[in-house]
């Protein structure tokens, strides 16, 4: 059995799905902006209260949190919450593996912070620095230090352009 397909029977915390959590009218957006009667779409876009100036890449996220815990995803999340994000479009996580999403990765502030240092650099090679555009949509503050909460609960995976 694959990593992407071990469901809650086997193992309760896991999921085979990959969920987007969104409101009721960017739930009807999505399915109603696809090419066709048949297909939905949900945009990427950079994600409200990100930096910026460090973090500019446009994402959609999604939880592996298990079905049967989605409620506590919700209620956990004050902006869910009052956003009424009760609304959810679930997706096989092989099928997503294989389009391109990913396990979102948190850091620490220290190796965030060298992650962009390193980023900035003005001598950086062009292939590193496609390296780490490839690699910074799915690297997220862990927010150790931060009054906010963080966000490592989500179990968020993520899209990246």
């Amino acid at each position: 059995m694959k990593t992407f397909e071990i469901d809650q029977i086997v193992k309760p915390d896991m999921s085979d799905y990959l969920i987007h959590m969104t409101s009721e009218k960017s739930f009807n957006s999505i399915l109603n902006s696809g090419r066709h009667e048949s297909e939905g779409l949900i945009n990427a876009l950079v994600p409200q209260g990100a930096k910026k100036s460090s973090f500019n890449h446009k994402i959609a996220c999604f939880t592996e949190t298990p079905v049967h815990a989605i409620g506590a995803f919700i209620e956990i999340s004050k902006r869910r919450s009052s956003e009424n994000m009760v609304y959810g479009i679930g997706f096989k996580k092989a099928f997503m593996v294989e389009e391109g999403v990913r396990p979102t990765a948190y850091l620490d502030n220290t190796t965030l912070g060298k992650l962009l240092q390193i980023k900035s650099s003005e001598s950086l090679s062009v292939s590193s620095r496609e390296f780490i555009d490839l690699l910074a949509p799915f690297v997220h503050p862990l927010g150790e230090k931060s009054q906010r909460q963080g966000f490592s609960w989500e179990r968020e995976w993520c899209s990246g352009q």
